[in-house]
């Protein structure tokens, strides 16, 4: 199946948005001694997932809705202040 021109332009927001969103979070992930690295992914629902691989297991937080908000929520998650 061929994406269609504005599938292609979702995908590319919501690329763009986790760049950010990797560049949002790095220095909060860094104040978790825990954390060794960290993996952002496109998946066909559109739905931002960032995976943080840890030691011993692999821990997803599934980011839906808005972008933003969720960021913000991890972020605080991580110890970060608001």
């Amino acid at each position: 199946m061929v994406p269609t021109p504005r599938a292609i332009q979702l995908r590319e927001e919501v690329r763009a948005l986790l760049e950010h969103a990797g560049t949002v979070l790095a220095p909060a992930l860094r104040q978790s001694t825990w954390l060794h690295r960290r993996v952002a992914a496109v998946v066909p629902s559109h739905t931002a997932a960032l995976f943080m691989a840890r030691t011993t297991d692999l821990v997803c937080l599934t980011l839906d809705g808005w972008l933003p908000d969720a960021i913000a929520a991890v972020r605080g998650g991580c110890g970060s202040p608001r």
